[in-house]
């Protein structure tokens, strides 16, 4: 359970800050927004979260349907020149924005209020420990200026700092952990049968890059 719960921490560090942070011009925050709503909305979890009806669900099978029909043809953009790719790809996210915007359609008020939430709750786990706090939409609805963001950004830089030193110290002690419980295995092994096991084995090595 420890490992498990360490394991789902230390993807959320290489997204410490990103999505709350990053500066997106319109198309591309409206393409990350609708990319996401798409595949949120793909999820068993999700629709059952949303009470989706059949009727609901089929429809937005259909428009995944042309969703991945835009992907496959997005996947030959090496094939043009670069004008041409920037343009194919443009029109990638309009046409993208375009579902998102019909998948929504598909929703009862209620419903996109409830998905809006589950938006901005997948975000604030990619962004944390911002909390989501420096996004647009948090910064709007609760009315954050300055300084009092200045104050959030430079408490989530040093709740980071805490956060990576604590998943660094978790980290070793899973280690310790994890060779110990190998090492009471092994102990089971006779001498020799210890030897022919090293021998099996051989001298360590790092099968994952830092």
């Amino acid at each position: 359970m420890r490992s498990t719960l360490l394991l789902t921490a230390i993807p959320a560090i290489a997204f410490i800050c990103t999505t709350a942070t990053s500066a997106q011009d319109p198309a591309q925050a409206a393409h990350a927004r609708a990319t996401q709503v798409l595949r949120l909305l793909q999820l068993h979890s999700v629709q059952k979260d949303l009470e989706l009806v059949a009727d609901q669900v089929d429809d937005l099978v259909k428009l995944d349907v042309t969703r991945r029909q835009l992907i496959s043809r997005l996947s030959r953009i090496n094939d043009f020149e670069f004008d041409e790719r920037k343009r194919v790809y443009t029109a990638f996210q309009q046409d993208l924005t375009r579902l998102e915007q019909q998948a929504t359609a598909i929703l009862l008020p209620h419903q996109l209020k409830r998905l809006n939430q589950i938006v901005f709750q997948e975000m604030v786990e990619a962004g944390e420990p911002h909390c989501g706090l420096t996004h647009f939409r948090a910064v709007e609805h609760l009315g954050l200026v300055e300084p009092q963001l200045q104050v959030v950004r430079a408490k989530a830089l040093e709740a980071e700092s805490k956060f990576k030193k604590r998943v660094d110290e978790l980290m070793a002690e899973l280690a310790k952990a994890k060779q110990e419980a190998r090492a009471e295995v092994l102990s089971t092994l006779t001498p020799e049968q210890r030897k022919k096991y090293d021998e099996l084995v051989g001298e360590p090595v790092k099968l994952r890059e830092e």
